[in-house]
C-alpha cells in the first residue's frame, strides 16, 4: 500500500470536483419541507381497534409531551375508520359507533391543539381490511377529504385491479324496453366524433363501419336526439366489434 495515498483526501477531491453551489434567495425561502413530515399513525399499535376518543387522547399526549413542538405534527388515522358503505351521495363516511362525530369535527379538535390530522384510503376496490376504498372514486374522495380539512393522506395499494385503457370499437347502440321491443337504434355513422375517435371500415359490422380511438378517454362518440315516449326503465345495448386479437374478450354490454 502506498503510504502517501490518502483515501479520505481522494474522496474529498472527487466530491469537490462535482460540487454545485447556488445562492439561496428570499424568493425560494417559503418554509416548505424544512423537516420531513413527522407524526404518529394508528396502525402498528392499535390496528382496527381505533375510535375518535383514542385519536383525541393520542393528540393530547403528543401536545403535552412536546412532540408537536419538536416537529411531530401529524396524527394519522389508518384503516378501519370507515363505515362499511358510502352515503347516498357516494361519499365515504365514518363508522357511526367508533367515530360518531365525523372526521371534520375530529380534525377541528386536533387542529385546536396545534396538530394536523391525516387519513387513509387504498387504490383498490376495498382497503386492506375490506372497507370501501378509492379506486374509481378518486375525485369524490379527494373532495371529501378536502372538505373535512385533513392535511395528510396515506394511500395504500390493497385490492388494486388494473383499469382497462383499451376501448372496444363501437358498431352501434340501441335502446329498448326491458325484456321488450327495441325503440331506437343508431350505427357508428350516426355518432358525432371528437378527439381521436374516428370511423373505420368494417365489412362485418352492421352499417359497414365502426368507431375506434376511444381508448383512455382520448376520443368521444356522442349519439344525440335519442327520444322515448315516456319515462321508464330502458336498456341501452352497446354492440362492439370483435377482432382476432381479442377473441377472449366479451363483446356485449347492456346498461339499464
Amino acid at each position: 500500500m502506498n503510504a502517501k495515498y490518502c483515501p479520505l483526501c481522494a474522496m474529498k477531491k472527487f466530491t469537490n470536483s462535482f460540487r454545485l453551489n447556488t445562492e439561496v434567495t428570499e424568493k425560494y425561502n417559503n418554509g416548505v419541507a424544512l423537516t420531513p413530515p413527522m407524526g404518529w399513525s394508528s396502525w402498528n399499535l392499535f390496528k382496527y381497534k381505533i375510535s375518535e376518543d383514542l385519536i383525541k387522547e393520542i393528540a393530547v399526549a403528543m401536545k403535552e409531551s412536546g412532540l408537536g413542538e419538536a416537529g411531530y405534527k401529524y396524527v394519522n388515522i389508518d384503516d378501519c375508520w370507515q363505515n362499511s358503505s358510502r352515503d347516498e351521495n357516494g361519499k365515504l363516511q365514518t363508522d357511526f359507533i367508533t367515530f360518531p362525530s365525523g372526521i371534520k369535527a375530529l380534525n377541528d379538535y386536533v387542529n385546536s391543539l396545534g396538530l394536523k390530522l391525516g387519513i387513509y384510503s387504498s387504490n383498490g376496490t376495498h382497503t386492506c381490511e375490506d372497507y370501501p376504498a378509492s379506486l374509481g372514486n378518486e375525485k369524490i374522495d379527494a373532495d371529501t377529504f378536502a372538505e373535512w380539512g385533513v392535511e395528510y393522506f396515506k394511500y395504500d395499494f390493497c385490492h388494486n385491479v388494473p383499469i382497462p385503457t383499451v376501448a372496444p370499437r363501437i358498431i352501434k347502440i340501441s335502446l329498448g324496453e326491458k325484456y321488450g321491443k327495441e325503440i331506437f337504434e343508431a350505427t357508428a355513422k350516426d355518432a358525432e366524433l371528437s378527439g381521436r375517435a374516428c370511423l373505420v371500415k368494417d365489412d362485418k359490422a352492421e352499417g359497414g363501419f365502426c368507431i375506434k380511438g376511444l381508448c383512455a378517454n382520448s376520443g368521444i362518440a356522442e349519439f344525440k336526439n335519442i327520444d322515448v315516449e315516456e319515462a321508464g326503465t330502458y336498456v341501452l345495448t352497446l354492440t362492439v366489434s370483435k377482432t382476432k386479437k381479442d377473441k377472449k374478450q366479451k363483446k356485449f354490454l347492456q346498461l339499464p
